[in-house]
C-alpha cells in the first residue's frame, strides 16, 4: 500500500498496520496511478524552499524500492491526476499556480515528450482523469470562480485526447471529482451525488 503525503511517499507491506518512508522525501504527493503492468506512477506538487517550486511525475517498477522521474519539472504546477492507457500513452492533469486553470498533457513515448491536448478556461481545475477499458478518456472539471458559484463538467475523448465532447446530458452543473469503472460497460461518476 502506498500513501502520498506532503512529505513524500509512505509504503506499507502489512495492509496499513505499519508504515515506512519509501521515497521523494519532502515532496508533496498529490496523485497516484497503477498501470495494467503494475507500474506505479506518482504526481507531485510544488514544494516549499529549499526544494523546487515545480510539479512532476515519478514511476516505480519494483514496488517502490526506486523511483524514476518520467516527466519534466513543470513550474509552477500541481499534478492533479494521472492516467495511462492500455497502449501505454500517458496523460496528466495539471493546475497552474499562475492562472489557476487546468490542462491535460499527453506523452506517447514514456514521458520523454509532452503536448497539451486539453486546456480549461481561467479558474477551472481538473481533479478527475481516467482511461476506460476500451481506451476512452474521461476528464472532470471544477470551477474555482466561487463568485459565480462552483461548477464543473465531464468530458470524453475517443481519439486518444485529440478531441473532447461534453457528457453533461443528465448531469448537474457541478464539480466532477472522480470516475470508477465497475465493468467494461459501466462507469460511476461522483459529483453532487453518484451517477452511472
Amino acid at each position: 500500500v502506498f500513501a502520498g503525503t506532503w512529505h513524500g511517499i509512505s509504503r506499507s507491506s502489512s495492509f496499513g498496520a505499519t508504515w515506512g518512508s519509501a521515497a521523494l522525501v519532502d515532496t508533496g504527493i498529490t496523485a497516484f496511478h497503477v498501470g495494467s503492468d503494475g507500474t506505479v506512477y506518482a504526481g507531485t506538487a510544488p514544494s516549499l524552499p529549499p526544494n523546487s517550486w515545480r510539479g512532476s511525475i515519478y514511476r516505480t517498477t519494483n514496488n517502490g524500492v526506486t523511483w524514476i522521474q518520467c516527466a519534466p519539472s513543470w513550474a509552477p504546477t500541481t499534478v492533479e491526476a494521472i492516467a495511462v492507457t492500455s497502449q501505454g500513452t500517458m496523460f496528466v492533469a495539471q493546475t497552474s499556480h499562475i492562472t489557476t486553470n487546468g490542462l491535460v498533457m499527453r506523452s506517447t513515448d514514456a514521458g520523454l515528450n509532452w503536448e497539451t491536448v486539453y486546456q480549461c478556461g481561467r479558474d477551472t481545475m481538473i481533479h478527475a482523469l481516467a482511461s476506460g477499458p476500451a481506451g476512452t478518456l474521461f476528464v472532470g472539471t471544477t470551477s474555482t470562480d466561487f463568485g459565480n458559484g462552483p461548477g464543473g463538467k465531464a468530458l470524453r475523448s475517443t481519439d486518444n485526447g485529440q478531441t473532447w465532447t461534453s457528457l453533461q446530458d443528465g448531469l448537474p452543473e457541478a464539480p466532477v471529482w472522480s470516475f470508477l469503472f465497475v465493468s467494461s460497460r459501466r462507469m460511476l461518476l461522483s459529483t453532487v451525488g453518484v451517477y452511472t
